[in-house]
């Protein structure tokens, strides 16, 4: 940034948050991305956020995928994580072909 600053897991989060509550979620991931690229270690509320994104955009493996990710990088997971993948459309259907 100009003033030298670097944004931290808070900023990126807040704006991640605006973007999926203005449903933006192709926006939403972007910032995810941003976050992962310069280095930020995202917190569980972003993980969160990054769930509820692909959750609305109906990307089922996505949100499991992702719940996985916070296992592997010993993130806790919380009851909007669990939450977030059980109401993600579809998510049913996959469970039973499993």
């Amino acid at each position: 940034m100009a003033s030298g600053l670097e944004p931290g897991v808070v900023y990126y989060t807040m704006v991640r948050g605006l973007c999926n509550r203005s449903g933006d979620i192709q926006r939403a991931q972007t910032w995810f991305a941003r976050l992962r690229e310069r280095g930020v270690a995202p917190s569980m509320v972003s993980y969160n956020l990054l769930m509820n994104a692909q959750a609305r955009a109906s990307d089922t493996s996505d949100v499991v995928q992702t719940l996985t990710e916070m296992q592997l990088q010993d993130l806790n997971r919380d009851q909007v994580s669990f939450n977030t993948v059980i109401k993600a459309p579809g998510i049913e259907h996959d469970c039973i072909r499993t």
